[in-house]
């Protein structure tokens, strides 16, 4: 065998063997980066309730920090204001209905920011279970059941304002209920 031989043969099989390495080598950062899978390090951030409570509490914050504003504008009006004025006995009433807004406000602000904190915690809990189970998380329902709670806090307790309210001039003549009745009681049978 002649010598230039042996050393095409050996260029061939280091070039090959670097080629081949260098395939091996992206097949297992490719395959390692597709099948590890870990855990989400703040699955919080995944959560809308979580997401809706933070924003509910800078929603707050903001309400208090104008209404904190309203406060020290309206102070400096009534400073102004001379001692025996009209006006001065309901400005006074005003600020302290305000002062008033702004404790409710503020607590808001604050039960938001536990609540948040709350959230935090059953969320990392919840979503490692759900990890090691290998399932979806948050789950849909969690939330819809969430925007639920919220819609029916926020409804007016007021019943007259939900119902109308049944007056002699609103109501249906007795007749005409009777004539409906019997209507609806003939398209049953």
């Amino acid at each position: 065998m002649s010598p230039h031989w042996l050393i095409m043969t050996k260029q061939c099989l280091t070039t090959q063997r670097t080629f081949s390495g260098l395939w091996i080598g992206i097949l297992l950062v490719s395959l390692l980066l597709v099948g590890c899978s870990r855990p989400h390090p703040e699955p919080e951030k995944l959560d809308p309730i979580y997401l809706d409570l933070k924003a509910e509490e800078s929603k707050a914050q903001t309400a208090a920090e104008a209404l904190a504003e309203e406060i020290k504008l309206g102070k400096e009006e009534l400073a102004k204001l001379p001692p025996r004025d009209p006006g001065r006995r309901k400005a006074e009433q005003d600020l302290r209905n305000q002062a008033s807004q702004l404790v409710q406000i503020e607590q808001m602000q604050q039960y938001y920011q536990i609540r948040a904190k709350q959230r935090v915690a059953y969320a990392r809990d919840e979503y490692l279970k759900a990890f090691e189970r290998n399932q979806p998380w948050p789950k849909p329902e969690d939330f819809e059941a969430y925007k639920k709670s919220k819609q029916l806090q926020s409804i007016d307790k007021n019943w007259g304002s939900r119902v109308p309210k049944q007056t002699r001039y609103n109501r249906k003549p007795e007749a005409e209920i009777k004539k409906q009745l019997e209507e609806a009681q003939k398209a049953t049978k």
